[in-house]
Order: structure tokens, then C-alpha cells, then sequence
């Protein structure tokens, strides 16, 4: 979207979606998410296998984000095995990644999707067929949301919804407008915060003193081990300071948007330093570099927690992780911190396979960052 008007009015639209109040329905289904993500996890490494944490994130990714955007998931956590449509939205995501770098491809696109190959017409297909299943998905929700046995869930898209009929309603939406919109929140909530959590896992995994810290501050707040409950909840996690600072610091330097989101230059121009950009430019955000510059990060390639206890304003700014904005970014810290509660209460004593080396974690920038070796193996 380059129109900046209208992505203020989607903004505003959904404001009440993201507020607090509405967050903190959505956060049950968050927490149990992560917890059946773990808990099979766990019982698979107790049974002596070797498990693959990144596939099993994206799993939980994907069922958490289709349960926000729809009231139900995937079922890939029960299934345990990938979504065709969940595959055909990282398609698309994908596909959307290689135009932006190579802007020809835009006006090839047509010639390209009329190759009469299986895999090509898949992929090109693959935006339609999830549109017109968010389209159908939000309607089967919206049914829900207004029938008499109470059945209808918490989402996303619940204030939205409930306006869609409202003649008075301040913003005008139909339901292929909101399928769009749906579907590219599953786009960007899915392979993004499953390989967040990966590299989150290898952190921790991977610096026995950072783990040591984690578990303390956790267990401050009631956090406990196995499978009783303890009623620990988003909000008492937001107040753990280290917990924090070790998220900051992965999202720093494994965010998985590193390499560059285009931005449209608004009407006007910009100057930036000694350079002037004309309006319409299209322009690369380079977090990669931002995140690692050394005149703002000491040590910038170390993987530090402690240096966000004292962050300075300078640091704090740099930060690109969410593009810069704040729409979803609360949905996906929670994600994140409730995943690592849950993920040292099932899986606290697992340990990194051979396999899981720094050369097989090395960043790799291809669509969207990702570990070199593809994978990432957790073993007792």
C-alpha cells in the first residue's frame, strides 16, 4: 500500500481490534497455542527424539494467527503436518519478496504465469485461492459473531465485524476488502514469529547463563516448572526486565525482515542527510546494517541481553524490527514472550542437538531471514 491516506483509515479501522482491552481476550488463545506447541515438544524429547523446533514453531505460528484473524486455527498443531493454504500464503509472501527486489518482475509477472507448469500455476494461483478463502472464513466468522449460542470466539477482526452492517459505522468495509486484509496478516504473522521463536530457542539454548537468568525472573512471578498451573499471564511477563532485554536483543539481531522492505518516498520528497529523494522513489530500509552499526550497538554481532537494561534513546530508535510501526507488534511480542515461559515450563531441560551449530544458524538473507541449515534440533 503507498497510499499514506489509506493506510492511516486501515489503521484507525482496526484501532479498537488492537486495543488493550481487546488483546487481553485474545491472549488465552495465544497462551494455549504455545502451550500444546510445547507440550507435544516435550513429550516427543522425553520419548528420545530429536525434534525440529523451527517446524514445530511454525505450526504454532500459523494456528495462533489463523485462530486471531478466523476464532479457529489451522489444525496444524493437531495435525501436526502443514496447511495447504498456510503454504500457499508463504508463496505469496515469497513471490511478493522476489518483485520487490526485482522490480521487472512486475511487468513479467502475466507471461511468467501463463507457463503451462504445475508449480508456476500453484504459485500464481496461490493469492486467489487465499483471499477468497479469508472472503469466506471472515463470513462463516461473522455468523458466529452473531448467533444466539455463544459459540463465537475472540479475533482480530471481532470489532470489525460487528460493524459490517452498521449503516452508521465510521469505516466502510465488505468482506473481500477484510479477506485481504486478513490473509496478509496470516502472511506476515506466520514463517515471521515461527523463526523469531527459533532463533529466540537457540539463544537461550545456546548461552546456559542467559537461560539461568530467564528462569529466575520467571519463577519470581509464580512461573513453575511441568504442568501445573501457574496462572502466569502476558501482563506479569511484560514486567520482567531481563525477559524483555533477551527478546530486544534477538529481534535485533535475527529479525527476519532484515534485508530490506520497499517504502514508497510520500508526495514531496524527503531529505535524508546530504540527499534529496524525489517523491515516488522507492527506497530499501536495510536493517541488517542499521541493527548492527557500531556506532550505536558496542560489540554489534554479540549476542548481548544486558546492554538493553540501559538502553539509550539512540538504541531504542534503531530498531526496525515491526517496520517501523506499531500495528501487530503487540500481538507478536506477546507470542513471543508467552512462548518462552512455555517453552522452559515443558522443554526446560532439552538441549541443542549436534546438528544445531553457528554455522547452521547462520542468517541467511533470502526471502526472509533464515537459519543456513534450515533447521533447528532440540534433544534430552
Amino acid at each position: 500500500m503507498t497510499d499514506i491516506h489509506k493506510y492511516k483509515l486501515v489503521r484507525k479501522a482496526f484501532g479498537p481490534s488492537f486495543s488493550k482491552s481487546n488483546l487481553s481476550l485474545l491472549e488465552p488463545i495465544i497462551r494455549q497455542k504455545a502451550e500444546t506447541c510445547f507440550k507435544k515438544v516435550g513429550r516427543r524429547l522425553r520419548d528420545g527424539e530429536v525434534v525440529d523446533i523451527k517446524t514445530w514453531l511454525h505450526f504454532m505460528a500459523a494456528d495462533t494467527v489463523g485462530a486471531l484473524c478466523f476464532g479457529h486455527d489451522f489444525g496444524m498443531l493437531d495435525n501436526e503436518t502443514e496447511n495447504k493454504l498456510v503454504r500457499a500464503c508463504v508463496d505469496v509472501l515469497a513471490l511478493a519478496a522476489v518483485q520487490s527486489q526485482i522490480p521487472l518482475l512486475k511487468y513479467i509477472s502475466p507471461l511468467i504465469a501463463s507457463i503451462p507448469h504445475p508449480t508456476i500455476k500453484w504459485v500464481f494461483d496461490s493469492e486467489t485461492v487465499i483471499f477468497e478463502y479469508g472472503a469466506q472464513a471472515l463470513l462463516d466468522h461473522k455468523h458466529e459473531l452473531t448467533g444466539k449460542d455463544g459459540s463465537a470466539r475472540p479475533s482480530l477482526f471481532s470489532p470489525v465485524l460487528n460493524d459490517l452492517d452498521n449503516p452508521n459505522a465510521k469505516y466502510k468495509w465488505d468482506l473481500k476488502r477484510l479477506g485481504i486484509e486478513a490473509m496478509m496478516f496470516i502472511i506476515a504473522g506466520t514463517d515471521t514469529t515461527g523463526l523469531v521463536g527459533a532463533y529466540l530457542v537457540w539463544a537461550i539454548y545456546r548461552c546456559p547463563g542467559v537461560k539461568q537468568k530467564l528462569v529466575a525472573e520467571l519463577e519470581s512471578i509464580g512461573w513453575t516448572e511441568g504442568d501445573r498451573d501457574d496462572g502466569v499471564t502476558d501482563e506479569n511477563l511484560q514486567k520482567l526486565p531481563y525477559l524483555k532485554a533477551v527478546l530486544q536483543e534477538v529481534l535485533r539481531l535475527y529479525a527476519t525482515t532484515q534485508f530490506g522492505l520497499p517504502r514508497v518516498v510520500p508526495k514531496g520528497g524527503r531529505v535524508l542527510g546530504q540527499y534529496f529523494i524525489p517523491a515516488g522513489t522507492e527506497c530499501f530500509v536495510h536493517a541488517y546494517t542499521l541493527h548492527r552499526d557500531p556506532n550505536i550497538f558496542t560489540d554489534p554481532h554479540e549476542f548481548r541481553p544486558e546492554r538493553w537494561l540501559n538502553a539509550t534513546k539512540e538504541m531504542e530508535s534503531a530498531i526496525l524490527t515491526f517496520g517501523g510501526g506499531a500495528r501487530g507488534q503487540h500481538v507478536g511480542l506477546a507470542e513471543i514472550r508467552l512462548c518462552t515461559a512455555m517453552m522452559l515450563k515443558y522443554c526446560g531441560e532439552a538441549r541443542l542437538a549436534d546438528s544445531c551449530t553457528d554455522e547452521s544458524m547462520r542468517v541467511v538473507g533470502r526471502i526472509i531471514s533464515t537459519p543456513k541449515g534450515g533447521k533447528l534440533e532440540l534433544t534430552y
